[in-house]
């Protein structure tokens, strides 16, 4: 019984070979496959259609290029690796870019064309759209105090970051542009010619975004003296 036991387990060990050989008979004609190591860490940051990537290599001294593409693979760049370093940060723009969401692929190769496991990206990219959605700050109080003018806007919405008032100077003519940051409050220190001034409002669309939009300027607004 033992004997009999034996050669059936003999048996189904060299039936668990042969299938195994048979799975992986394709990959051993063609060689040992050869994974190189993907990028240590990825950071791309989103703009007025464009978008900057960072890509910081572990060992790029292996690497003979890094691959990335998009659009389904229908668009791709090749970028040197050539002569980098270990421990060393490679930046990237690319400009005219659709606004919309993208997913980018980015894999590395060596002289062999062996290549890394893929690294995917999701990425938002702006433009003329999302900036027609962007709304002025609301004023809430214009006082005029002797030759000052003080302008008390409502609190800021999501992703503010400044603001800018233009009108004409009364004494030389010139236009004048005065930047607003933080706060509510903005003084402007004469009075403008004809009483009137417009304003627009800048926004970052993410924390990380590279590029500033603003809404369109605002109609004249007009002073009233009486306030």
């Amino acid at each position: 019984m033992k004997k009999y036991i034996f050669t059936i387990v003999v048996l189904c060990i060299i039936a668990s070979c042969d299938s195994y050989l048979e799975k992986h008979q394709p990959y051993m004609e063609n060689g040992e496959i050869v994974y190189l190591q993907k990028l240590d860490s990825i950071s791309i940051l989103p703009g007025d259609k464009r978008a900057l990537f960072k890509f910081f290599y572990l060992n790029g001294s292996r690497l003979d290029y890094t691959l990335l593409s998009w659009n389904n693979r229908a668009n791709f760049l090749k970028i040197d690796c050539n002569g980098l370093k270990s421990g060393k940060d490679s930046i990237i723009m690319l400009y005219d870019l659709d606004e919309g969401v993208y997913d980018f692929e980015i894999s590395n190769f060596n002289k062999s064309n062996q290549k890394s496991l893929k690294v995917d990206a999701f990425i938002s990219i702006y433009g003329d759209q999302y900036a027609s959605t962007l709304k002025n700050r609301k004023i809430k109080n214009v006082s005029l105090e002797e030759d000052k003018v003080n302008i008390e806007f409502y609190p800021s919405s999501q992703g503010y970051q400044k603001l800018e008032i233009k009108y004409l100077s009364d004494t030389d003519m010139s236009e004048k542009i005065i930047v607003l940051e933080n706060g509510n409050i903005i003084s402007l220190n004469e009075v403008p010619k004809d009483l009137i001034f417009q304003y627009r409002t800048f926004y970052k669309p993410e924390l990380l975004a590279i590029d500033l939009f603003h809404s369109s300027w605002s109609d004249n607004i007009k002073i009233d003296i009486n306030d």
